[in-house]
Parts: structure tokens; sequence; C-alpha cells
């Protein structure tokens, strides 16, 4: 069927079910009768009693469409809000299968379902407490006749809302005129167990990227504007800006892929909503570590969540920093809030692992194993780790190290050209030698000659 009636506007075919549509009367007419002649030439038959002509108002494959949109069908409403409390995980499955199947109209659908999606976890006993009732029935009870997705339309301009959540990341494709918002479609999902550990930013920054894959088809070769509730990604997705050198590598996927996108970034609040804690799983270590490094993930993870800073920075990373900064001790990490991440534990920025203090002195050794001076040591330092102070840490140790003073370069020579004297020990020349002993040295200047005497001193 969909071969037959392909290429006709206005017509959706799924199996054995047509529907025709036209802007006009006579536009619709067109289109009708261009449909029932292929059905004739491939000598198919139609069953008039199960067709409808002329409609302004039909039920297709669930929905109820018209000139205003598409709404969800009376008697699958119906059915989804009589249906009873589960009492095992089959019942579950299936009232979420149907209840899925209108997810497009429900914003932040996966964080209204989680504790429902949770309990389906073949690890997860069935335990139906009144978290799980509240997801329930508060999922049936918003779920109505009244609900409309607009028409979709090449001509007007779209926004996309994007928001996140501890638990998932929703979407809202749809258009904004006159301060009223009008919703195409909606979409969301459940974040997975390692995606619950990212930063409150890249969570957000997730969601953008949910968006534009899940509306790939209306938003490809178009300009729109994205909305977000993060003001920080204005600063690192803005495509006015140029990119930061120093954001997460997950920052850096997303906002390299926003690049084949014609689109504009705009902040707007969002009413704050208290979320519960939820557990958050493992993910894997995006950073490499030098050659020799002497910690793996796992021993800087134990030693940052003993590190009393770091402790209350990865709770800012989780549930997003202040807008002003409160203590003296969390203010380098205040200032870089929007470059850093969390990952296994670790935390990181951008790229660079931010060491915990009882493993400082040992990764400076690291760092200043070969003895290259300052300049090389703090370029080694910059691709691999930080710490706040870190510079002067560099310099303070490489001042200190008597290899690097034995080694170090001597002063270049002077250029400075002596007028020649007019006769013997008129100028002379005194400075200290340092060999095993201190000694003081007098040169005088005989035309273009030295001679120099060297006095042993006590």
């Amino acid at each position: 069927m969909t071969s037959l009636l392909g290429g006709i506007a206005g017509i959706a075919v799924l199996i054995d079910d047509i529907i025709i549509g036209g802007h006009t009367l006579l536009e619709m007419q067109e289109r009708f009768n261009e449909v029932l002649g292929r059905i004739e030439r491939a000598a198919l038959r139609l069953n008039k009693n199960k067709c409808k002509f002329g409609q302004e108002r039909v039920e297709f494959l669930g929905f109820v469409i018209d000139e205003n949109g598409i709404h969800p069908a009376p008697s699958k409403v119906e059915s989804i809000a009589n249906t009873l409390e589960p009492k095992n995980k089959r019942e579950l499955q299936a009232f979420l299968g149907l209840y899925n199947f209108y997810e497009r109209f429900i914003p932040h659908k996966a964080t209204l379902l989680e504790p429902l999606h949770r309990l389906l976890d073949t690890r997860q006993e069935w335990h139906w407490t009144e978290r799980e009732q509240n997801s329930f029935e508060t999922a049936k009870r918003l779920l109505t006749f009244d609900l409309t997705l607009v028409h979709y339309d090449v001509a007007k301009p779209i926004t996309l809302t994007c928001d996140s959540s501890e638990y998932g990341v929703g979407a809202v494709l749809s258009y904004v005129t006159d301060n009223n918002e009008f919703p195409i479609a909606m979409a969301s999902r459940t974040l997975h167990s390692h995606e619950r550990r990212y930063s409150q930013l890249d969570k957000e920054a997730a969601s953008i990227m949910f968006g534009i894959k899940k509306f790939h088809n209306y938003l490809t070769g178009r300009q729109f504007c994205i909305i977000t509730d993060h003001k920080p990604l204005l600063g690192i997705f803005d495509p006015k800006k140029p990119m930061p050198n120093m954001i997460s590598p997950r920052l850096t996927r997303i906002a390299i892929a926003l690049t084949s996108h014609n689109y504009e970034i705009k902040y707007k609040p969002q009413p704050v909503q208290s979320e519960p804690q939820t557990h958050i799983g493992e993910v894997l270590l995006m950073a490499e570590a030098p050659e020799d490094f002497p910690f793996d993930a796992e021993d800087i993870a134990r030693e940052t969540n003993r590190d009393k800073i770091l402790s209350n920075v990865i709770y800012y990373i989780q549930r997003g920093w202040p807008a002003k900064e409160t203590d003296a001790d969390l203010r380098p990490f205040w200032l870089h809030r929007t470059e850093l991440s969390l990952q296994e534990n670790c935390i990181l920025l951008g790229c660079r692992v931010v060491v915990p203090h009882t493993l400082r002195r040992a990764t400076l050794q690291i760092l200043h194993k070969t003895h290259t001076g300052i300049v090389q040591t703090k370029a080694l330092a910059r691709s691999y780790v930080w710490w706040p102070g870190l510079n002067e840490d560099i310099e303070l140790l490489v001042g200190g190290c008597v290899k690097c003073l034995e080694n170090r370069h001597m002063p270049p020579k002077t250029t400075h050209e002596w007028i020649t004297p007019s006769r013997p020990w008129s100028r002379i020349h005194i400075d200290f030698a340092i060999q095993n002993t201190f000694f003081w040295t007098v040169s005088q200047q005989i035309f273009f000659n030295y001679s120099r005497r060297i006095f042993p001193m006590a």
C-alpha cells in the first residue's frame, strides 16, 4: 500500500489504513480521485461501510485529527484513565506500553514515570509504595482529551525547548507567537545509570542533543531557536562565539555536532522544582594519564571523596552551582564551574584530572621526573592535571631542585665593549668564582689582553 500510493501529497498509509487531507475541499477531492484511481488500477477493493468522506474531524490510528492539530483518541484516553493499579510487572508493562503511545503529548514523561520504570528492573523486587502510586495517578490525570499538538508548518518560526532532571531529559518542539506556545511534539527519555552521574551542565547539554536527534526531520535545513534554562550553556553553544578551549570532551562533541545546524540559543528561567535523590551509576573515565603515572581512577576517586573541598565540588557539579561564590576555598572551582565535570567519581577540568590534596606532591614529582625546567613541567601538567595553585607549586618545586640549579644555563655573555685603557691598572674588574670554595677575582685590562689574579677567600 505504501508503494502503491507513494508520491501523492497529503496522504498517510499504515498497512490497510489510509487518510487523505487537504487545505481545501477541492484539493482534497483531487487527491482522493488520484488515490481511487491507483487502487482501481491495482484491482483492489475498499469496504464502503468503513470509509468516511469529507470529514472535518477524524480518528486515525489512535489519534483525533482536525484543523487545530492532533489529539489523543477519547476511547484510548478513557481506557488509560480506567486502568486499575497494577499488581505485578506484567500488568505494569501493559499500562506503560499503552501510555507511551501518547508520549508526544506529555512533557517530562520520563521523569514522571521514573518510579514505575524502576520497578521493571529485573534486579528490583516488586514494592508498590506511595511514590509509585502518586506517579501512576499523576500520569493518568495528565492525559486528557483536551491535549492538542498543532500541525507543523515550514513557514512559521520554530523553537526547541530542552530541559533535564535527575532522571531524564526532555524536549518540546513548538511555535511561539505573541508569548503563546503551541507545541508540535514532545519527547523525553530516562537517563541511563551512567548518565545520572553527569554534571548538571552535561545533563542540560545532553537534553539539547536529545532534542536535536529526536526532531531531526523538523530542524535540519531551517533556522530554529533553542531555549534552555541553564545559562552557562549560552557561552558554550552560542554560534556567534568561538568554542571555549577548556570544556569537557562530552561538551566538545555536542558543540561540534551543533555546528551543522542553523540555530540561535536563548536563556529562559524555569520554576525551581525539588526532586528526590537517586543513586548514580558508573561511566568510563575519558581523561588519559601520562606514562608511569602512579595513580589510577580508583585511587583518585577515593582520595577525592576524602577531600572536604572536592567533596563539596562534587555536590555542586551534580546539583548546580550557586549564583555567587560563598566560600573562599571553593572560589577557584566556582570560577571554572562551566568547565568542570564528573566521571567515575573523578573531577575533570576539561580533559584534565583535578588531583586531590593528598596526591599532589607525588604528582609533582612525576611531572618533574626528567628535570626539564619550569616551562616544560608546566606544559606537561596542563595536558593532564589541575588544582588551584598548580603553577605556583611547580615554580616552588623547580626553584628548590638541586639538579635543576646545577644544570641550568648560565646567563648570556654581555656584548658591551669597553674603551681601551690608556695605562695598566687604570680599570679593574672584580667578581666571585665558586668552585667548591670561594675565590675573589681581580682582572685588569691592558689594551686587548687581560691579566687575572685569584685570591682565595677565608
